[in-house]
């Protein structure tokens, strides 16, 4: 296999890091054999007996009714565990905890220990693991635990366990940019994961609309998330699709100071788009009027109203003079003749006004710390929380006095400027260690102040606009460390770096798929099968009556379609799975030795070469069934349903130059179909339970496989299709039991995945399994139609409308009727190809040219 190029890396799976002496604090190590968490454990003590074992077949034991918020959290966990562990989701019963059996988990509310508060709980580690707290959010936080224990071993020893934050507000702040709903979905989850519990955006300033924003919430809620919306009162610094204040409401300001990068001189006070006039009343109103509207949206009893750097960046209002800001200044003077600020009284008044409005709402407001400075004549309301950021205006302390609760977001170490030059981008290593006391410019604050409310890592895009994907994983890396330093009131013991290990070992939350990000693999990647487009050919792979593996193909300039046979180690049987990866065509095949018989085309050297992947990986598990696969990076991958109905997966490792095998385990009784979105392996199935189930692998949790189940009711017989659409959109299309065709989807931008019954909206019933390939912005179904044997041909567009034709009937030609499952592909952007075997048994050809905008047909005979 020297001819091919090799990848540099390998994909880690199934690996889980065992941790020996990782170390958060002292408290968990001091029971042996117990796993570590993320944030570490305020009380641990070993406990006499049996600790608990999970096999799989554990119930969650709920002591409340079916409708409550308790059973609502419980459902939540056991999804959790099917999808962090085996995939098996556990039964969720009510009774009370004395009902359960060895094995089970139950989830109770009540618990004495005074020292819990409302989101602490206690858990008991034996036989049967109880979860009990107060609330249903201390509930919640321990299945979060168990969840990180059970992912590091399925066996714990015996303890009692007492756990509950240092801080209520532990939170991530997303400013001013737009990303879709799925990134902010995927936050959410792991945000909770780690028992962070308030994640702040700019609403409207973030470019969502209701719609996403409603659905954020509700995942937030699910995940006892609080989702904070933020509403920047005066001043809108905001990206392009940002609204900007209207001209009539504009304030008149210098723009700039005299040596600012674009101001060769002083310039005089002109109109700024991003600077309220708050001496018009009916200014005012306009933002209020959108506050309302925001906060109607979300429900955390939270509203964060910014008021920062008014009117202007390097002018704080306590700057404020008839010189750089004319207007403002004498409308607050002629208003507060006697206050030493007058713009600050002014401003204050505004942001008491946004109060009352919060507290209407039933919100507790929060604020920026910067332009509140000494006033006489308006102070603002005690009630507002102080968001501080910066050593400027009113200490810590004064704020305090005054009455304030305080969040800390120190821009020493608590800002990150998506790796922006010369800008504060806080690391794990520096948060790891950072006290939560020590406000900016060192102002620190007794550790026992019942004023401090907590801390809040705030992403800024200044400049760099981070893409979603790799924002991803920065607030990936930052949020486990910050969760500890939120949440356990001992500094940590280990170093960053054991730490790291032990971020790994907990992976990421259950259900996270990872945002594509430009230049993943998946942008590049179709879903392997018979037919394939390479350097500028049509391929289409079948098996021949002698067992031989046979290509067809065509390209411009040849003078009718070729056929050649493609040698393999042995005879081969079924339906062939073909691939485009490293500029080389791959292709396999059972053989009739039950061996995966893979055969590639290297184009320097004009040569096929064969192998046997069964021997070269040493692989034991009999496979049955057609398979699936797809390239990855430099990589080969193939997964295939063994005889013991488990996922089997073989892959070409780049770095060692070798096949290896493993599984990814799973209950399947059909055949599997996989593809690549973004960085994601994906891989779904029809299980045992006639589900279809998905599995799935991400570098950004590579010690752990995930699976999920997808609903439905399948026949074994049923194999899926998948796709993706420009990275933004996952589907899969699979025939039900009752010959509907169904298309599961994931939409990245809304957030949302269901299904759809394509039959229900077309009328179209297939026979036989879909095939589904995307063009441009639509995605393209197509199916043996169970009515006449015709190909149907069904259109998903971008906007989610359906339409569906007959291209046995359309197409130019002769006619042909479809015996077998359809195989295609989108030819070069321009051209729409299906393949499938006619009633004589020949390879019948459909056709759609973007030249001409019609769909041919013709036979591809040998």
């Amino acid at each position: 296999m020297s001819t091919r190029r090799l990848s540099r890396w390998i994909v880690s799976i199934g690996v889980v890091a065992t941790l020996v002496g990782a170390g958060l604090t002292a408290t968990q190590a001091a029971v042996a054999g117990l796993p570590e968490t993320v944030p570490s454990l305020q009380s641990v003590t070993a406990a006499a007996g049996d600790g608990f074992a999970w096999t799989g077949n554990g119930r969650i034991v709920v002591n409340a009714t079916a409708d409550s918020q308790l059973a609502t959290d419980a459902r939540t966990f056991a999804d959790d565990i099917a999808g962090g562990l085996d995939g098996v989701t556990p039964a969720v019963v009510f009774g009370a905890p004395s009902t359960a059996q060895p094995g089970d988990i139950t989830m109770s509310l009540g618990n004495a220990d005074n020292r819990l508060g409302t989101e602490g709980y206690g858990l008991t580690i034996a036989p049967v693991l109880a979860i009990s707290a107060p609330t249903e959010t201390g509930a919640f936080w321990g299945t979060r635990t168990v969840l990180q224990m059970l992912r590091q071993k399925r066996t714990l020893p015996a303890a009692s366990i007492a756990d509950w934050p240092r801080y209520k507000v532990r939170g991530i702040s997303v400013s001013l940019d737009s990303f879709p709903a799925g990134w902010f979905v995927n936050l959410v989850r792991d945000m909770s994961y780690v028992k962070l519990d308030v994640l702040t955006t700019g609403s409207a300033l973030s470019g969502l609309t209701d719609a996403q924003i409603l659905r954020i919430q509700q995942v937030a809620k699910q995940y006892h998330v609080q989702f904070v919306g933020w509403f920047n009162t005066t001043h809108y610094n905001a990206p392009p699709k940002t609204p900007t204040v209207p001209p009539d409401y504009q304030l008149n300001v210098v723009p700039c100071r005299c040596g600012d990068q674009g101001c060769e001189s002083c310039p005089g006070p002109r109109p700024s788009p991003t600077t309220l006039d708050i001496t018009k009343p009916d200014a005012v109103k306009w933002a209020t009027d959108q506050i309302e509207h925001y906060m109607s949206l979300q429900t955390a009893p939270y509203w964060h109203a910014g008021g920062d750097e008014y009117p202007m960046w390097f002018l704080r209002n306590d700057k404020v003079t008839s010189a750089n800001a004319p207007q403002l200044y004498a409308a607050a003077k002629a208003k507060y003749p006697s206050e030493l600020y007058p713009a600050a009284a002014m401003y204050n008044d505004v942001f008491n006004q946004v109060d009352t409005i919060a507290k209407s709402h039933g919100k507790q407001m929060w604020m920026w710390n910067d332009d509140l400075v000494p006033t006489q004549a308006v102070k603002v309301n005690p009630d507002v929380v102080i968001d501080h950021w910066i050593a400027y205006g009113l200490t810590p302390a004064q704020l305090i006095a005054d009455g304030h609760h305080l969040i800390n977001s120190n821009q020493d170490h608590l800002y990150f400027n998506e790796h922006q030059p010369n800008a504060k981008n806080a690391t794990d290593a520096d948060l790891w260690t950072f006290d939560p006391r020590v406000f900016h410019g060192e102002q620190t604050i007794p550790a026992d102040s019942p004023n401090m409310d907590g801390i809040k890592l705030e992403t800024w895009h200044g400049g760099m606009h981070e893409p979603p994907g790799p924002l991803e994983q920065d607030l990936l890396i930052l949020d486990r460390p910050l969760a500890e330093r939120a949440w356990a009131t001992a500094k940590p013991t280990s170093t960053i770096q054991a730490a790291r290990t032990l971020f790994a070992a907990i992976g990421r939350a259950p259900g996270v798929v990872q945002t594509p990000a430009a230049g993943d693999p998946g942008a590049s990647s179709t879903t392997g099968s018979p037919a394939v487009v390479y350097l500028g050919s049509q391929q289409v792979f079948f098996v021949g009556a002698n067992g031989q593996l046979r290509r067809r193909f065509w390209k411009a300039g040849y003078t009718a379609v070729q056929e050649v046979a493609v040698a393999t180690d042995a005879p081969v049987t079924g339906r062939p799975l073909a691939y485009v990866g490293s500029n080389q065509v791959h292709v396999f095949a059972i053989g009739t030795n039950g061996h995966v018989q893979h055969a590639w085309y290297e184009p320097t050297a004009n040569v096929w070469y064969h192998d046997d992947w069964t021997v070269k990986s040493g692989a034991t598990a009999a496979i049955s069934g057609d398979l699936a696969g797809f390239s990855y990076g430099n990589q080969q991958h193939v997964f295939a349903r063994g005889a013991d109905h488990q996922l089997q997966h073989l892959f070409y490792n780049g770095s060692t130059q070798k096949v290896v095998t493993d599984s990814w385990k799973g209950d399947i009784a059909g055949n599997p179909i996989a593809y690549v979105w973004g960085k994601t392996q994906n891989v779904f199935a029809v299980g045992s339970d006639g589900a279809l189930h998905q599995w799935w692998w991400q570098p950004s949790d590579p010690a752990h496989l995930q699976n999920r189940n997808l609903g439905g009711q399948f026949g074994a017989d049923a194999r899926p299709y998948g796709a993706d659409s420009q990275e933004n959109v996952q589907d899969v299309v699979i025939r039900g039991t009752d010959n509907h065709l169904r298309l599961w989807s994931y939409d990245q931008i809304a957030g949302t995945s269901g299904w759809r019954d394509l039959t229900a909206l077309t009328g179209v019933s297939a026979a036989g399994n879909p095939l589904e390939f995307t063009y441009g912005d639509e995605r393209h179904v197509f199916a043996r139609n169970l009515a006449n044997d015709h190909l149907a041909h069904i259109i998903v567009h971008q906007d989610g409308l359906v339409a569906a034709d007959d291209w046995t009937t359309a197409a130019i030609g002769t006619p042909d009727t479809v015996a077998g499952d359809p195989a295609g592909f989108n030819f070069e952007a321009k051209e729409q190809h299906v393949f499938a075997t006619d009633p004589a048994g020949k390879m019948h050809h459909w056709f759609w040219l973007a030249s001409d905008h019609r769909i041919h047909q013709d036979n591809w005979p040998s």
